[in-house]
């Protein structure tokens, strides 16, 4: 199906073929289990409040996380045109779904990984290509979905402008490990775990800290890769609480030979949820990373972050207690 760029970059179109999973009879989705994969695809009111949906019973998920998976095929991306990945889903218990975006060459033009949970969950993802490509759209759930059951609400590709309360980090809710890495240097030494970590116990990552080695800079949870836009007011925020008084630095930096500060925030990380905002725009589309700074001070110390985030400035920030 073939999206030219809109006239107005801010007209929002859909180029997925029934991305709420509306039709059956004559659906553009292709089912497809390989190996010793044995599953179902159902269309049926399986969605939020009921809505259309597609339902996928996985009996044998089969040895790989390709061997069940969902396609729609022949999807013509543009380039210069600002594409984001939706994709609502939830399980009937948790796993992980990765949704790829595939040239008809192999190449991966973008891919993310979700964790899925009893309760439904939305996420977009932005992403560009450089010059006019074909692509298949493919969700995976194989592996590690036997015996669970996955319903899926939207799984869509819109191009235009960046969506009203969408985020541009994966998992800003601390839900999978693989979105966020820890580093240390010199003489720090940290680790992380990921679980019940998060305020009511939902999800987060805890951060022990045992030497904050000699600079802030030392000890840093960070994501790279994340793409801004000019003319769009964004925020970040970060929700963490710690076992003693911790000063964090929160920084968004371009990725380039430069590393320019895009935006700085001072944070102060105390005994209770606290939530740490600032706001910032870019004056050129920059690809950037978003680190967050609590060496030096923080030594036998741990650290909870229920969220870590940059937003567009009309999604909603995390409450703080």
């Amino acid at each position: 199906m073939s999206a030219p760029a809109p006239d107005d970059p801010c007209t929002n179109r859909s180029i997925v073929q029934d991305s709420e999973f509306q039709t059956v009879a004559t659906s553009p989705w292709e089912f497809r289990t390989r190996s010793s994969a044995v599953a179902n695809a159902t269309w049926g009111a399986f969605g939020e409040a009921g809505a259309a949906a597609v339902r996928l019973n996985v009996q044998s998920g089969g040895t790989a996380p390709w061997h069940v998976q969902l396609v729609q095929a022949a999807l013509t991306l543009e380039p210069e045109v600002p594409y984001w990945l939706r994709i609502k889903a939830r399980a009937s218990r948790a796993l992980r779904m990765k949704v790829k975006v595939k040239a008809v060459d192999g190449s991966v033009i973008t891919q993310t990984t979700s964790q899925l949970a009893q309760a439904w969950e939305e996420s977009w993802m932005q992403f560009y290509v450089e010059a006019q490509v074909q692509v298949d759209l493919r969700v995976f759930v194989g592996k590690e979905s036997s015996g669970a059951v996955v319903d899926l609400d939207a799984i869509d590709i819109v191009a235009g402008c960046p969506p009203c309360h969408r985020s541009l980090v994966e998992a800003p809710n601390m839900s999978h490990e693989d979105a966020w890495e820890l580093r240390t240097a010199s003489s720090a030494e940290a680790n992380a775990t990921w679980g019940p970590f998060g305020e009511d116990g939902a999800e987060g990552a805890r951060i022990r800290v045992q030497d904050g080695g000699q600079k802030r800079w030392h000890v840093q949870l960070r994501q790279d890769a994340i793409l801004l836009e000019p003319g769009v007011m964004y925020q970040v925020a970060v929700k963490a609480k710690a076992s003693s008084s911790v000063v964090s630095r929160i920084l968004i930096k371009s990725e380039d030979e430069s590393s320019a500060v895009i935006s700085s925030l001072r944070s102060e990380i105390a005994l209770t949820w606290g939530v740490a905002t600032a706001e910032f725009q870019v004056d050129a589309r920059v690809q950037a990373k978003l680190q967050v700074l609590f060496g030096r001070d923080s030594a036998n110390t741990v650290i909870d972050f229920d969220t870590i985030d940059i937003f567009t400035e009309c999604a909603s920030l995390p409450s703080e207690t």
